[in-house]
């Protein structure tokens, strides 16, 4: 499997929902001969929409990886879902990936979801291109949506492409370089069109700013050659200075391998590897999936084969490998072994590798970045029917927790029942269908509730010696010393090691970390989970003849609470950004309706079609029902998406 690390390139399709990023990948595998005949998102035959449950609603859940070949390259294509309920599923993928093509509706143009996955690869520094796709439907403006992306995201933007005729009249698109319209095997030279040369007028001008040679030939009014703006551009890209937009329409097919050659040339391969052999686990399937529990991962360094032995970073436990998988979505291919920058499947770890661990040789110590996960805003209650019990279900669900981890369980409300929490209403009815159709378990599951937490508003300390005689005379013992301090809304949890617990050793700081964790998650008592606080382990020390991990856990467990509750804490609720899109006579309903439920009016926006655009930031307890309400007062024509924005006091 290995090859020369230039010939790869690691890359993610990421859309607001119904963008068309779907049928592109389906397009980009016929086109690299991956299939022979596309499969259809609404026939339920897409490659990598391969769960029943994406097949039944027509929607990615879970982000799906093809390895497929185009020219002299290997390509890893990862389709990820566009639903704002799987958005830490893209976050998780983007975290390994070398450049995403981001996906726009020709109609639409950027919409809140294309907002949200822009930022995650912001957040990454993941080199990005655009594609702005369905230009072959009423209503389609390139020009446009070109001007959103900038706009939107304060990005310099240069269209690469011009299209060719509009709506139903599209025929395809003029690379701005060349000034070529391939169509089949037989090419239209454009070179004179007056939209071509202005956008290669453009297109010289954003990489004079960027390129010391580009400017000189710009300066002395001379055409740069093609070679020249190619190498500058893809420097520019790899960069994050410029975003290179491409177009046409997936559907028909139009565009695709332009795009393909576009991915060849501009998006950047892996970086050199380091020397020993390193891996970032970044996604675990179970045993129900395909038969063995694999561990998703990215290779940064080395090459590893069967048989070999790797450490886990966070645990310290050695694993062994037993096969690697290359992927493509549902079926996997066993391969010999996998080298610096390739992302496969790996089996033999089971349990002992979880989401966002690093996984070295034996010897080398090196921890990647991890994985940061937005924190679940809603739950409901579960409880077992028929033949299966309590710890059933259970089991099961922490199968699921550890493969999504923005899932999160715990026991209750009631004798019987779990609490499963998510990021949405949908996130959490996929898990009740996947427990049904992956392991026969049925289920009868409570209304949604809102997840508050508690924050602080002043600094604080506490101590806790803690003792406890055992029945020999023996005493566990130690001693723990926590701060904690407020941060600004949206900061989530930031957990910090102080030098007071240098002597202390790794195993008993671990358990003084998983009390920690324990408070932070369920709370000083009252089941409320922390956030937007930092949270500083001060010190740690044995404090008498018997220590251990027992006993640390309970400490930090105690002091933390102290100092919470020392600190002036108060409850606070989620907050979640919401973009309404509804006719222009129904924006006062909205506004009315937004004011009612406790909301804040922050941007609105003329769009086609007589449509307006409206933002807001609204409390995710009034936010139950809108869909229907939306419905009624804006005729059947409203739409709107919601995501998590910060948590803010009650």
């Amino acid at each position: 499997m290995c090859a020369e690390i230039s010939c790869l390139r690691n890359i993610g399709i990421i859309a607001h929902i119904d963008a068309g990023k779907t049928t592109l990948t389906e397009r980009i595998l016929r086109w690299t001969g991956e299939i022979r005949r596309c499969g259809e998102v609404h026939e339920g035959t897409a490659v990598t929409d391969w769960l029943p449950q994406e097949r039944e609603r027509g929607i990615s859940i879970i982000s799906a990886s093809v390895l497929c070949r185009w020219r002299d390259i290997r390509v890893n294509v990862v389709d990820t879902p566009g639903h704002v309920d799987f958005t830490a599923e893209v976050e998780r993928v983007l975290r390994v990936l070398d450049g995403v093509v981001a996906v726009f509706c020709g109609v639409s143009g950027v919409q809140a979801q294309s907002e949200t996955v822009w930022r995650c690869a912001g957040r990454h520094r993941v080199p990005t291109m655009a594609f702005v796709n369905k230009l072959d439907r009423v209503g389609a403006d390139f020009e446009r949506v070109c001007r959103q992306i900038g706009t939107r995201f304060g990005v310099p933007v240069a269209p690469m492409q011009v299209p060719l005729g509009c709506e139903e009249d599209f025929r395809g698109m003029v690379d701005v370089i060349s000034g070529k319209l391939v169509d089949g095997d037989s090419e239209e030279d454009h070179s004179g069109d007056q939209a071509v040369e202005e956008a290669f007028g453009h297109l010289v001008e954003c990489l004079a700013e960027i390129d010391d040679a580009v400017m000189i030939e710009y300066l002395s009014d001379r055409r740069p050659s093609a070679e020249l703006l190619q190498r500058a551009l893809r420097e520019a890209v790899a960069e994050r200075r410029l975003v290179p937009v491409f177009g046409g329409s997936a559907l028909k097919d139009i565009g695709v391998s332009e795009l393909l050659d576009a991915v060849r040339s501009y998006l950047p391969s892996p970086g050199e590897g380091r020397s020993g052999l390193g891996m970032l686990v970044f996604k675990a399937f179970s045993e129900e999936e395909f038969g063995e529990a694999l561990s998703c991962v990215r290779l940064y360094g080395g090459c590893v084969r069967p048989g070999d032995r790797v450490v886990n970073m966070r645990t310290g436990e050695e694993l062994v490998v037993e096969r690697i998988y290359e992927m493509h979505a549902s079926v996997m291919e066993i391969v010999e072994e996998a080298c610096a920058g390739d992302i496969v499947a790996i089996s033999g770890f089971g349990s002992g590798a979880a989401t966002g661990d690093s996984l070295c040789e034996p010897g080398v110590h090196e921890i990647f970045d991890r994985i940061d996960f937005p924190e679940p805003v809603i739950s409901i209650a579960l409880e077992a029917r028929g033949d299966t019990d309590s710890e059933g279900l259970g089991a099961v669900l922490k199968v699921m927790c550890q493969e999504d981890p923005t899932l999160r369980l715990h026991r209750g409300p009631a004798p019987g029942q779990w609490t499963l929490s998510g990021m949405g209403e949908l996130h959490l009815s996929i898990v009740c269908d996947r427990l049904r159709d992956d392991w026969g378990i049925q289920v009868s599951s409570g209304k949604p509730t809102v997840n508050y937490r508690k924050g602080i508003t002043q600094s604080g300390e506490a101590e806790c010696d803690f003792t406890k005689r055992l029945p020999d005379g023996r005493e566990l013992s130690a001693r723990v010393v926590v701060c904690v301090e407020p941060l600004p809304e949206g900061s989530g949890v930031v957990m910090d090691v102080g030098e007071g617990c240098s002597e202390v050793s790794e195993q008993y700081l671990k358990a003084c970390l998983e009390g920690l964790r324990e408070i932070v998650d369920s709370g000083t008592g009252d089941g409320i989970g922390l956030t937007d606080m930092r949270i500083l382990l001060s010190s740690a020390c044995e404090g008498g003849e018997l220590p251990s991990e027992l006993a640390f856990q309970t400490a930090a467990s105690k002091a933390l609470s102290d100092a919470v509750l020392g600190s002036n804490p108060r409850i606070l609720e989620p907050i979640m950004r919401v973009e309404v899109t509804v006719p222009q006579e129904q924006v006062g309903n909205v506004i009315a309706d937004v004011q009612l439920r406790r909301g804040k009016i922050t941007e609105m926006e003329s769009c086609q079609f007589g449509m307006t655009r409206v933002l807001a930031l609204v409390p995710l307890s009034e936010l139950f029902g809108y869909a229907t309400a939306l419905r009624s007062f804006s005729g059947g024509r409203g739409e709107f998406i919601a995501e998590p924005a910060v948590y803010a006091p009650v």
